[in-house]
């Protein structure tokens, strides 16, 4: 008996009745159909509606974390001297992918909203869409201009751009929240509807019967029996849908009527909600990885960043020991320079008392051997002179290659920089050789003056002999000549040797204040990834709160 309609039924039993209860019977049984297939018709529509919009805000979701993923790697691979850019582009292509997905997803809703009928609470939704969508357009727009930056490391070039796609990314939010807002609007609006149109079925159902009585209480309750009792079941089972128990809801109908088709349209909602809240949570456990993900890679991150920092500490303080040394050198040249200024006012001053002494050599015969050994000593003692410019003069190459070796360091400072002490033991050294060298010229020239004293006093004694001994003299004054050019030479080389230290200096403080600002990049470095950590914890702790919301739902 259940498997014929209501109609069939009423015609059945009252027969007899007139053409107007006829009618009416007929007429409650329509409405009760067009109730039932408006309801699934409405639900199925509403269903693949609310699935779009869920896969559009998912696929929002990973198009946001995305781009931030973006900005993290721009952050390493900047700190890594440009090593990692290949990742950015790999991050720009997920990103394309994600967008292009989303804006199908988009089309998906508009297509479906063009076939629904135009009810309360759809009025404007095809405009919020379509604001959506140029939100959306800005926001590519603008987060394509920042990829374009990232790839080349151009962070502050990109942050113009970059905030531009925050402020459309939060747009774009806020009007997807508002879109979803409407639509479950609607669905209230409609089922509020076709509750009451149910309601009206109803009652009209209990009119018929009231009708019916006249004939027979027997038959009356029977058709109402026949009508009621599965509508009290069907509202029974929807309020188990309403409590979270979809499992149990889900009962294969048997009966053919009407009510068999409202029991079964409520069983394809049943199983259209049980997929979207699994798709829900599959979802949302996918976002907690992914925070979770993001807090590991920041942790590594913030571990790399402060090992990076702590190896520019040493390679600073290896650079301004170099530094120093450089410093040193150049106190110890321009001291050396000074002496050998001395000691060429002490030739000029022998050269003019050899002059002085020619106009009385003549009385220097007696004595004039004791004045040629003098003299010979003098030699030799210049000669001595001459070795340790020698000395000097390599110590300023070796000075050279190593303000040369220096630079070459200072260009590699980005590895470790472990080559910077190598050169500055090698300049300690270098220095001590020009001091030692400059005290031993030193004492050569005491010793000149010595001797040159000894000729003085000998050359007095032998006045005498002042004509055999003049040729003698006058050799001996191109020897102090050659000295007094020699000292020259040894000051012009010291005075190379110290700019050559200074601007080894000044290159070393230019190389420490590029490793302090490696430092500073560094701490922000270390800045954004906290801040990129916290993100991520308040995102696992959204996803963990879904997760709960979805957990009322016994699926």
């Amino acid at each position: 008996m259940f498997n014929f309609s209501v109609r069939t039924k009423i015609l059945s039993l009252i027969a007899l009745f007139s053409i107007v209860i006829v009618g009416i019977s007929v007429s409650s049984a329509l409405t009760s159909k067009s109730v039932s297939s408006e309801l699934q018709s409405l639900s199925s529509q509403s269903l693949q509606l609310m699935k779009n919009l869920e896969k559009s805000r998912q696929l929002l979701l990973q198009q946001s974390v995305e781009f931030e993923r973006g900005f993290f790697q721009v952050s390493i691979a900047k700190s890594l001297g440009g090593y990692g850019v290949e990742l950015i582009t790999e991050s720009e292509e997920k990103f394309k992918t994600y967008t292009g997905e989303l804006f199908t997803s988009i089309e998906n809703v508009k297509s479906i909203l063009a076939t629904m009928p135009e009810n309360e609470g759809l009025d404007g939704l095809l405009e919020q869409i379509n604001a959506l969508e140029q939100q959306q357009a800005i926001f590519l727009e603008a987060s394509t201009v920042t990829y374009s930056w990232w790839v080349k490391l151009k962070t502050m070039q990109a942050n113009r751009s970059r905030r531009t796609a925050d402020e459309s990314l939060i747009a774009v939010n806020q009007q997807m929240e508002t879109i979803i807002t409407s639509i479950d609007d609607y669905n209230t609006n409609v089922a509020a509807n076709q509750n009451s149109k149910l309601d009206q079925t109803i009652y009209t159902s209990g009119a018929i019967a009231a009708v019916l009585i006249v004939v027979g209480i027997l038959v009356s309750l029977i058709i109402v029996n026949g009508i009621c009792a599965p509508l009290i079941k069907a509202v029974r089972r929807a309020e188990e849908i309403a409590s979270g128990q979809l499992v149990h809801s889900q009962i294969t109908s048997t009966r053919k009527d009407e009510i068999g088709m409202l029991e079964v349209a409520m069983d394809k909602l049943v199983i259209q909600l049980s997929s979207i809240l699994h798709d829900v949570a599959k979802s949302s456990s996918m976002l907690t990885s992914a925070a979770n993900d993001l807090n590991r890679i920041t942790d590594e991150s913030s571990v790399m960043v402060e090992r990076q920092q702590e190896e520019t500490s040493l390679i600073s303080h290896a650079i301004q020991e170099i530094q120093g040394t450089a410093v040193h050198v150049s106190e110890s040249t321009a001291d050396a320079s000074q002496a050998a200024h001395t000691a060429e006012i002490a030739a000029n001053e022998g050269s003019a008392i050899v002059i002085k002494t020619i106009n009385s050599i003549e009385a220097l015969a007696n004595d004039i051997a004791t004045s040629a050994e003098t003299m010979n000593q003098l030699q030799s003692n210049t000669g001595e002179i001459s070795n340790f410019l020698n000395v000097i003069l390599s110590i300023a190459d070796q000075t050279n290659l190593l303000a040369l070796n220096a630079a070459i360091e200072a260009a590699r400072a980005g590895e470790h920089g472990r080559g910077f002490s190598v050169v500055a033991d090698e300049v300690r050294h270098l220095a001590k050789n020009t001091q030692d060298a400059t005290q031993e010229i030193e004492k050569m020239i005491a010793l000149l003056q010595t001797g040159t004293s000894s000729a003085m006093k000998a050359m007095t004694s032998s006045h005498q002999r002042s004509t055999e001994a003049v040729d003698q003299v006058k050799h001996e004054e191109e020897a102090l000549n050659n000295i007094n050019l020699s000292v020259s030479k040894i000051r012009d080389m010291n005075d190379r040797i110290s700019a050559t230290a200074e601007e080894q200096a000044s290159v070393t403080a230019e190389v420490s204040r590029n490793v302090s600002n490696i430092t500073d990049i560094s701490s922000q470095t270390t800045d954004s990834i906290h801040k990129i950590s916290k993100s991520a914890e308040q995102l696992a702790t959204l996803a963990t709160q879904l997760s709960a919301k979805i957990s009322y739902f016994n699926v």
